[in-house]
This record gives structure tokens, C-alpha cells and sequence, in this order.
């Protein structure tokens, strides 16, 4: 069964000190999509919250290990920062759980 999580994070230094469209940020862009192919991880829906100053991205993975190992890779590589994930509960479901 898959795990569906949600991530909140900041740009990491590589997108920051590079600018959209070089060399070095479309390697940026790459290797964190290898990231997200090698840990098996999908992101579902990916944005930017203006309000909270943060990306916010629904995401799912095989199961809980894939997604901390994406996690972790793509901090280390510094695509992302001050990173806070937990699984996603649908309002459906959250609504059900209290009845």
C-alpha cells in the first residue's frame, strides 16, 4: 500500500543561488527529479503558499522508508530546506475518524 504524505519546506540553497534557467539550476531541477524516480515517489501537487512563505506538496511513495529516504537525499543535496512532513489525512477521512 502506498503512502501518501505532505511536505512543507523551504527552497534549498541550490535553487537560491542559482538562477533559473543556467546550467547549474537545470541540474538542480534534474537531480531532483532522479531523487524523486530512485525513492519511487510521486508528487501528486506540488506550490508555492505566498501566506505561509513555504512550497507545499502532497506526495506519495511506496511506503514510509522511500519517502524518509527521499526526504533526506533532497536535504542533503540542499534542494530543500527547514523541511516538516507527516502523512496526509484527506478531510473525508479526518471527518470519518471522528464519528
Amino acid at each position: 500500500m502506498s503512502y501518501t504524505y505532505l511536505n512543507v519546506s523551504d527552497i534549498g540553497p541550490r535553487f537560491r543561488d542559482t538562477p533559473v534557467g543556467t546550467d547549474e539550476g537545470n541540474a538542480a531541477m534534474a537531480e531532483l527529479f532522479t531523487i524523486y524516480e530512485d525513492c519511487g515517489v510521486e508528487a501528486v501537487s506540488t506550490g508555492w503558499s505566498g501566506a505561509l512563505g513555504k512550497i507545499i506538496s502532497i506526495q506519495t511513495a511506496p511506503d514510509v522508508e522511500s519517502a524518509t529516504r527521499c526526504q533526506v537525499a533532497l536535504t542533503n543535496a540542499g534542494l530543500v530546506e527547514g523541511l516538516l512532513t507527516g502523512p496526509y489525512t484527506t478531510l473525508e477521512d479526518l471527518i470519518a475518524m471522528q464519528m
